[in-house]
């Protein structure tokens, strides 16, 4: 349980890192909240499966 918590702090801080990221950049002009949002998922989706796995 402790590896688990540890595993998730970073992922907490990993997210609120891409939501800053994507509203300075929705402020900039850019369009990146699709982009932001398959990173976001393809982190998930590999975290899925490995924070079982230990």
């Amino acid at each position: 349980l402790k590896n688990l918590v540890c595993d998730i702090a970073p992922v907490t801080i990993s997210i609120k890192n891409y939501v800053v990221t994507e509203v300075t950049a929705n402020m900039a002009g850019y369009k990146a909240t699709d982009e932001c949002l398959n990173r976001v998922e393809s982190f998930f989706s590999a975290r899925a499966f490995v924070v079982p796995a230990q």
